[in-house]
């Protein structure tokens, strides 16, 4: 419950891609709308922090920890990512991460057939 007069704290969520945002429409607007299903819409009741890595591998780890910083509640990033940011992290020392997966359709015809 929320006293009168504090306001709720707007939750954060890191977005972090090797690619780059032109390249990755598609797939910021399927996790877009899945937030929206959920009731989060960002600008209004979430905000995104959107971290780019143009295809260059090494600056996963970097991006990662530059989220962490800024204290974000969780760390999304597609699926096609997660080998290379796993194995940035582990570089970094990183020992451990939780990965959860789930559907891949909503991003086309490529993400359907590896679903």
């Amino acid at each position: 419950m929320v006293a009168r007069g504090q306001q709720r704290a707007v939750p954060v969520i890191g977005f972090l891609h090797a690619g780059a945002p032109e390249a990755s429409a598609t797939i910021v607007e399927a996790f877009r709308k899945g937030l929206s299903e959920m009731g989060y819409v960002e600008g209004r009741n979430v905000v995104i922090e959107y971290r780019w890595a143009y295809n260059d591998f090494g600056r996963l780890a970097e991006l990662a920890a530059e989220l962490v910083r800024l204290r974000v509640a969780v760390i999304a990033t597609p699926a096609a990512t997660v080998p290379g940011i796993i194995g940035a992290a582990a570089g970094k020392g990183v020992r451990a991460a939780v990965v959860l997966s789930a559907g891949f359709a909503e991003t086309g015809d490529e993400g359907a057939r590896l679903q």
